[in-house]
């Protein structure tokens, strides 16, 4: 009867322990996840931040050719209407 307490009591022991072990793994685990959550998440907003600045730029450029074909089609037509009148 001793002998099976003694057992009993044992593989409570290894059961608690290994219990700890693995809540120790989790423990890690969740941590490696949790920085790897940051990481991506500050990679998400870094690629949003360059892509809205990009559309800006892009947007920047489109308005700064638009004026200049507006420049260049007025100057064309005045050439073309001095022309004319030769």
């Amino acid at each position: 009867m001793a002998l099976q307490s003694w057992k009993r009591e044992k593989a409570a022991t290894e059961y608690d322990t290994q219990l700890k072990e693995i809540r120790g793994q989790l423990v890690d685990q969740l941590k490696c996840l949790d920085t790897q959550v940051e990481c991506r998440t500050q990679c998400l907003q870094d690629m949003s931040e360059f892509f809205r600045r990009k559309a800006e730029l892009e947007l920047e450029y489109s308005r700064g050719l638009e004026k200049l074909v507006d420049r260049f089609s007025s100057k064309i037509r005045t050439a073309k209407d001095h022309q004319g009148f030769r």
